[in-house]
């Protein structure tokens, strides 16, 4: 499971600032970690999101030589990023935002 936590060192890695829909100033942090990360309503999965809009395996974040990418994992409400609907995967920049009903995942270092 990835880290939770407010804090940030100085090796900048990347980390996701997810704010949910309810409560409005429920923010925190999540570190990435490892090659791949699933987001989805699965306590299973790496980051849950409880909300039933949410499929079980939503998104999976992945990473690779070029950096981390996104992609939806065939969920019934789609998974967004900066206001797109994703057909394919999407290599993240420093600000991208994810959305996936409700929820938003801001990509920062």
């Amino acid at each position: 499971m990835p880290q939770i936590d407010g804090g940030m060192d100085d090796k900048l890695e990347p980390f996701f600032q997810l704010s949910a829909p309810e409560p409005a100033d429920d923010v925190r942090e999540i570190r990435l970690s490892g090659d791949v990360m699933v987001i989805g309503r699965s306590p299973k999965g790496d980051v849950v999101l409880d909300l039933d809009g949410v499929s079980r395996r939503h998104a999976e974040v992945s990473r690779d030589d070029e950096g981390w990418w996104v992609k939806d994992l065939g969920s019934v409400n789609g998974t967004r990023v900066n206001g797109e609907l994703l057909t394919d995967r999407h290599l993240l920049r420093i600000g991208d935002r994810i959305e996936i009903e409700g929820f938003g995942l801001l990509y920062r270092c």
